[in-house]
């Protein structure tokens, strides 16, 4: 897989393999392709939300996720907002 920031390969890392699926059909982007450069990082994260929220609630939709603030997307992935993903 390539190398990915590491908020990214965090949460990649916490997912079980039929979630990495999930998030690979919901997105149409490769596991070694997330977090890099080009890829859709809105829709990435908030299917990857959605996982996250699915765990802990299981009634939780997508479009919960897709409601959440950028400050509550965040808090539900565990990562640092102020952080730049782009390797800046």
């Amino acid at each position: 897989m390539a190398e990915q920031p590491d908020d990214v390969a965090n949460v990649l890392d916490s997912l079980t393999m039929g979630e990495l699926i999930e998030l690979e059909e919901y997105t149409g982007i490769p596991l070694d392709q997330l977090g890099q450069p080009g890829a859709m990082k809105g829709k990435s994260s908030v299917f990857m939300a959605h996982l996250l929220m699915r765990r802990k609630d299981p009634t939780s939709t997508i479009a919960d996720a897709l409601a959440l603030t950028p400050g509550e997307m965040a808090e539900v992935l565990d990562v640092d907002p102020t952080k730049s993903t782009s390797g800046e």
